[in-house]
């Protein structure tokens, strides 16, 4: 991964922390006009950030979700912990970066090609919810087994991450 890459990465993830944060200032203050504008400004991630941000985009997509959350209080310390996941999400970009400049042989690796698969796995079942949702009508069961399938997807990713 380019230098390049890695500083428009963590532009990224500093800009989903961002966007993370106000919505949690707006949970707190009950502010539902600030809240939409959030959910929709992070339902638009995915759409600006780059390729390599999967991880990123997952994370601002279940950050938006959190924000229809019907307590409040529970929204708020999920939206809080999407917040903490992209400071991880940050630090492990950041490490792949030096790792990969540290020697190249290492992205070559058939678990690296796992674990972008997993998170690519990950990215498809959540695109999949997310389209579910936007129907007139979501099926209650399919939105269930979704998530189910994206939080068993996202396990194993992170799974395999750490095995890199």
């Amino acid at each position: 991964m380019p230098a390049d890459n890695d500083s428009i990465l963590a532009e990224f993830a500093a800009k989903l922390r961002g966007l993370i944060e106000e919505g949690a200032r707006a949970l707190e203050r009950e502010d539902q006009a600030a809240i939409r504008l959030v959910q929709q400004k992070l339902n638009h991630f995915p759409d600006e950030s780059p390729s390599a941000a999967d991880a990123l985009d997952r994370t601002a997509l279940l950050a938006a979700i959190d924000l229809d959350a019907a307590n409040t209080r529970d929204a708020a310390a999920r939206i809080r912990s999407r917040s903490d996941e992209v400071a991880r999400l940050a630090k492990l970009i950041d490490a792949a970066a030096q790792s990969a400049a540290g020697s190249a042989e290492t992205l070559r690796l058939n678990s690296v090609r796992t674990a972008l698969t997993s998170a690519t796995d990950a990215i498809s079942a959540f695109k999949s919810l997310r389209e579910q949702l936007k129907s007139d009508k979501p099926d209650e069961s399919t939105i269930k087994t979704e998530i189910t399938q994206i939080i068993d997807s996202i396990q194993l990713l992170r799974n395999r991450i750490e095995k890199v």
